[in-house]
């Protein structure tokens, strides 16, 4: 450890079900001397420091008393209540500085007016094959029954990788009514290690304060995969790369947490593959391809993955199994693949001729943008998960 000393901060009480958070170490004078996550050790300089970690929701909890470290000593740390609030504790909790743009962001127009509740129509089918034209999406494939969505009382859809699920929930703008189509994902246990499985789900409620329906989904098997959603929702890219980078970096071994499951690991990766923190993500992305291949979204970012890395050959045989597959439920998903199709598709002959396609698979591939660009312009964009406004 040299002149430094050792931190290490655990979390207990109303802030051990979020899963690791990140930590920041202040002067007396507020001023940041370094960032970390919860559990991971932290080589600190000697002096008395502030120490809080950052919630998902941006609040920050601040540990009740300065924090002195001395040169080669090991301190440790919990933070969080362990039992009900009182009045005077509640101090301990401030808003947290705003961090860097988000995978998705709440556009203000958006949040005027709150919808108590509505109901929906469930979709089925396969998504992408049903884009040959903008009518041709909801032609077939709309079930007749209706699921009342509510603000307060989620509605728990169960789930397979059979068929694309999505949820519609039309709403009036401008005079005319729009079909908003949002994608229905689940969670569910990948290892199981000890634990009983449990199955395919997702809860659904309405996100409060939007003018439009706009869909807020839970995982019911891993509270880190909730915590990283609210982290999405806080905007925080760094706090959202903090608290990935450790799970990403276990490798495998990650995947046996108890808290680990397909949802955390799938938000996880899209991450670090935004933030571009891809050391250890090509072995992290084909194991979990290996143990959920239904999902397209892990192709789609092996594809990108491999693409950036310059092994063209290799990302074109993702992309061919990404088409053949389900639509992908992050909206990120999308955007990476069509890019990626457009820019194969318009490299010179010599250098397609160095890739493994046929002339079947470059027509297929063809195909594939155009349906693609069909779907995007109705594609919301500031949604972290696939949703698609489409006019009646």
């Amino acid at each position: 450890m040299g002149e430094s000393g050792q931190l290490t901060v655990t979390t207990q009480g109303d802030l051990a079900a979020h899963g690791t958070l990140p930590v920041r170490v202040r002067t007396r004078e507020g001023r940041l001397v370094l960032s970390g996550v919860t559990e991971q050790p932290l080589s600190v300089p000697p002096g008395e420091y502030e120490v809080s970690v950052v919630k998902p929701d941006l609040v920050e909890y601040i540990h009740a008393s300065i924090v002195e470290i001395g040169a080669e000593q090991a301190v440790s740390i919990a933070l969080g209540m362990t039992a009900p609030a009182e009045a005077e504790s509640l101090a301990a909790y401030t808003q947290a500085e705003s961090s860097a743009p988000s995978l998705a962001m709440a556009s203000p127009e958006d949040t005027r007016t709150e919808i108590k509740c509505l109901d929906a129509q469930m979709w089925r089918g396969r998504w992408m094959a049903s884009w040959s034209s903008v009518e041709s999406a909801f032609s077939e494939g709309l079930q007749r029954e209706t699921i009342r969505l509510s603000e307060r009382d989620a509605v728990i859809l169960e789930s397979d990788h059979e068929d694309d699920r999505f949820l519609l929930t039309p709403y009036q703008k401008d005079g005319k009514t729009i079909l908003r189509f949002s994608i229905v994902p689940h969670d569910e246990c990948i290892a199981c290690i000890g634990d009983e499985r449990d199955g395919s789900r997702i809860a659904i409620t309405l996100r409060p304060g939007f003018i439009h329906p706009t869909l807020h989904y839970r995982s019911l098997r891993s509270e880190e995969a909730n915590a990283l959603l609210d982290f999405v929702d806080s905007g925080a890219l760094n706090d959202m790369h903090s608290v990935t980078a450790p799970m990403i970096e276990r490798g495998v071994a990650g995947m046996l947490d108890a808290q680990f499951s397909l949802l955390r690991g799938t938000i996880g990766a899209y991450v670090m593959l935004r933030a571009n923190s891809v050391d250890k993500l090509e072995p992290w992305l084909a194991e979990m391809g290996e143990k959920a291949p239904g999902l397209s979204d892990l192709r789609i970012m092996r594809a990108e993955l491999l693409g950036r890395l310059g092994r063209h050959a290799e990302a074109v045989e993702e992309i061919k199994i990404a088409l053949v597959s389900l639509c992908p439920w992050f909206r990120s998903g999308i955007a990476y693949l069509l890019d990626r199709l457009r820019l194969y598709l318009d490299i010179e002959d010599e250098d397609k001729a160095r890739l493994p396609m046929t002339q079947v698979d470059w027509e297929v591939f063809a195909f594939a943008r155009s349906r693609l660009e069909k779907l995007s312009p109705f594609l919301v964009t500031r949604n972290l998960f696939t949703t698609f406004d489409i006019p009646k």
